[in-house]
Parts: structure tokens; sequence; C-alpha cells
């Protein structure tokens, strides 16, 4: 199954494809942790697309124009990478519980499941 996300200045649209056909599709008020959570969770999902009319960070820009596909853009404590996606997808990578990423997450608000 392909997914396509079109974060729009006021709603954010997911298309659920199998091949060319539309097989679902979601209408959402913001794209948020939890509902990507939720997409991922609850299909098999092999591509996805995603347009914004917001603004695209210039490293996004530069990795597409060097033709550099097939790969996840990271930010790691505020710099930008990339990395294959073979590499990291279908494996499970923890981050300790008392790591600062995570006491700031929770200062926030986000829930672990704990």
């Amino acid at each position: 199954m392909n997914l396509t996300i079109d974060i729009g200045n006021t709603r954010t649209k997911l298309g659920y494809f199998e091949g060319d056909e539309l097989v679902k599709k979601e209408t959402i008020d913001q794209l948020t942790a939890e509902s990507m959570q939720a997409a991922l969770y609850n299909h098999f999902i092999q591509n996805c697309i995603l347009s914004s009319v917001g603004k695209t960070a210039p490293e996004v820009t530069e990795l597409l124009a060097r033709g550099e596909f097939n790969r996840l853009v990271v930010v790691n404590r505020g710099k930008y990478g990339s990395v294959p996606i073979g590499e990291v997808a279908n494996r499970q990578r923890t981050v300790p519980p008392d790591d600062d990423l995570v006491r700031a997450a929770r200062a926030v608000g986000t829930g672990f499941g704990d």
C-alpha cells in the first residue's frame, strides 16, 4: 500500500493506494505524531509521498536536487542528515528513558504508553 500526505493550510489529507486505486482517504485537522502512528500502525505502507504548502527544510531540497532518493531525512539534536531507508526500516530502536529528548518530550505532554 502507498500513502500520500498533502499538508494544506487548514487541513491534511491522507490517501491510501493499492496500485493506482484509491482505497481510502482521510481528512484531518492537523498532522501529528499520533495521527502518523495510527496511519502506519493500521496499514502496511510501502511508499509515502509528502507534499506541503509550507516551507521545506533546505537540507531536504538539497538531498532531492542531488538525486539522492530512498533516503530518510533525519534531524538529530538540531543537525540535519540522511540515511538509506534500508538501514532504518523494519527494525526497532530504543531510546534510554532518561535521555534528554525523552524528558523534553514528557515535559510537553508526550506519552510513551507507560
